[in-house]
């Protein structure tokens, strides 16, 4: 992302990376300390509609304003796609059912 941004013209001083977290809540803590450094309190979010829920609780759970913008949202298939059992159909119910106990375990832990 970085460098797609500087390609765009960003200047390089305005964009600030956070490299260390593992999960979306390590991100959002990490991130929360680069954002307060340069005085940000309001946010837009952008990330993968599915993720979007649990990653703007836990950016808000961190006190930021947050505006979300997901991406990647998923479209509708033929109704025998979303019927019949195939690799997507099982592709996504294994990213729902991730985010659906992602939400329960970070409920669970507080980080939302």
């Amino acid at each position: 992302m970085r460098e797609y941004l500087e390609r765009a013209g960003v200047d390089p001083n305005l964009i600030w990376t956070e490299l260390e977290s593992h999960s979306t809540h390590e991100n959002a803590v990490n991130s929360a300390v680069i954002l307060r450094q340069h005085g940000v309190h309001r946010i837009t979010l952008v990330v993968d509609a599915q993720s979007m829920l649990r990653a703007e609780a836990c950016f808000r759970k961190e006190g930021f304003e947050v505006t979300p913008a997901p991406s990647n949202h998923r479209e509708i298939d033929e109704w025998r796609d979303e019927i019949l059992p195939s690799w997507k159909s099982i592709r996504r119910n294994e990213i729902t059912l991730h985010e659906t106990l992602g939400w329960l375990w970070y409920r669970w832990r507080g980080w939302i």
